[in-house]
């Protein structure tokens, strides 16, 4: 039997969230002054930002930005100049940089790197746990350019770099030579450009860093690659590029403020960890940041991070309302004439959060209008919600046709009233004048025959008298018989 199960989870040290400032402006690029145009357009300066705002080069590398309002064939999205097909992660622009090319230049006298960077909202306070994480995607193109260069390499050369002061090298596009606080994993490479790969960490300020740089920080001759795909052409000069999206630095709640999440499903749960950490230890005695299961029971997972370390509890139990309903009924009347003006409608006891589309929220309401009604209830695993139509006995419902040749469809004719009180009485006329049916019954059902004689196809003329607010009032129509 399966079993939908939610989970408590009571996030003992972290929650694991963006609800906080994220310190970087303009995360996924979208903001900019102009549309990019050419590539290489991402300039160096710290106060003027002629296409994407608040993102600058430490370099005269000529990082890429890309955004989809680009009418050049070379910059837009979801095509550039360096992809055959890459839509962003996020909106509709994002940035590029070249991690690594085999081969710089004629002597080797540097080693060509494009970075990413900007001033942080705010500076990063000593000793406060941040959470950084970005969203890369492999740059990938089938032909080779003109020049040789083959875009069908990956490496695992990432890093970010936090400083107080800028790192800038105004006349060249060398390699910054700083030691990334934050760093890929080793042999981590990026070879599925139809994925971006989320990155994450935790990163425990020394205090006022004020400035993050991403980009590439190993020397040539520590760098790894792989080929993206099988096929290479012969003796191309090997890049491996990068897009970037949705950078985030954000501080990490490290405080004793439990959190309850509820997670469901029908197959069991995914229990996951926060991203980021250096290691992870589960009571089940799995490893990985994420461990799945369908028992209830009672979890822990220690997140090892560069914080210290966290300890995370959760509890796993099966859902308490998997076979509950709420069920208000059939249809119903209020009728003020018979002394009938209030309805009671009940959508049960015993489950939470009940709301009426009155407002109400409690399991039963008291009404004197007709109209639509619905109420629902919140769940851990579900909402559960029922409608029910109220009718006034001022209604009622007259059909405009039948047929009756005994196939249990429509045989009658008859008047479907919502308070038989209502019902006076009926009478039906042929073309001529003539009386063929009367009755004052508000069950009643005429079979289409007079005098015990079928009448023939054709229309007929009813008169209905009923008591609306204790006058009798006239309705008059017709009714057409079909064989």
């Amino acid at each position: 039997m399966k079993h939908i199960l939610f989970i408590l989870f009571q996030i003992i040290h972290l929650s694991n969230c963006f609800c906080q400032i994220n310190l970087i402006s303009n995360y996924s690029f979208e903001e900019y002054e102009q549309c990019p145009d050419v590539p290489g357009c991402v300039a160096n300066s710290e106060t003027y930002f002629p296409f994407v705002n608040e993102w600058m080069v430490p370099t005269t590398g000529t990082t890429d930005y890309f955004n989809a309002c680009s009418t050049a064939g070379s910059t837009g999205i979801p095509y550039n100049f360096v992809t055959d097909y890459q839509p962003a992660k996020t909106g509709n622009a994002y940035i590029g940089i070249l991690q690594y090319v085999e081969g710089t230049d004629a002597d080797d006298t540097i080693e060509y790197r494009e970075y990413i960077q900007q001033q942080l909202l705010s500076p990063l306070e000593a000793g406060q746990c941040y959470t950084i994480e970005i969203s890369v995607n492999p740059a990938q193109r089938n032909t080779v350019l003109d020049n040789g260069e083959s875009l069908n390499y990956s490496t695992d050369a990432l890093g970010i770099y936090f400083s107080d002061t800028r790192p800038f090298i105004a006349w060249t596009a060398d390699r910054i030579n700083a030691d990334p606080q934050l760093k890929n994993v080793f042999g981590n490479y990026f070879t599925d450009t139809s994925k971006w790969y989320k990155l994450n960490w935790f990163y425990e300020a020394t205090g006022n860093e004020k400035w993050i740089t991403i980009g590439n920080f190993i020397p040539d001759s520590e760098v790894n690659y792989i080929p993206i795909i099988d096929y290479l052409p012969d003796n191309p000069i090997k890049y491996a590029y990068l897009f970037i999206d949705d950078v985030f630095v954000v501080p990490a709640n490290l405080s004793n403020n439990i959190t309850d999440t509820v997670l469901c499903d029908n197959n069991g749960i995914l229990l996951t960890a926060p991203a980021g950490a250096n290691s992870y230890l589960w009571n089940t005695g799995e490893i990985n940041d994420n461990i799945f299961t369908n028992d209830a029971g009672q979890y822990w997972v220690e997140v090892n991070t560069n914080c210290g370390i966290i300890i995370d509890s959760f509890i796993v139990i099966e859902n308490l309302y998997e076979n509950e309903s709420i069920d208000l009924g059939g249809d119903k009347r209020i009728c003020p004439e018979s002394g009938n003006d209030y309805l009671v409608l009940d959508a049960g006891d015993g489950l939470p959060n009940y709301f009426w589309n009155t407002g109400d929220t409690t399991s039963t309401i008291e009404i004197i209008n007709a109209g639509n009604y619905w109420v629902s209830s919140k769940l851990p695993c579900t909402i559960l919600s029922d409608t029910i139509n109220v009718f006034s006995c001022s209604d009622f419902y007259v059909a405009n046709a039948f047929s009756p040749n005994n196939d249990g469809m429509n045989d009658y004719f008859q008047i479907e009233f919502i308070d038989q009180l209502q019902m006076h009485s009926i009478n039906i006329y042929n073309r001529w004048g003539e009386n063929v049916f009367y009755s004052n019954d508000p069950n009643f059902k005429w079979d289409g025959n007079y005098k015990n004689n079928k009448l023939p196809i054709g229309s007929f003329v009813y008169v209905l008298q009923y008591y609306s607010n204790k006058i009798i009032e006239t309705k008059t129509g017709t009714i057409t018989l079909l064989r």
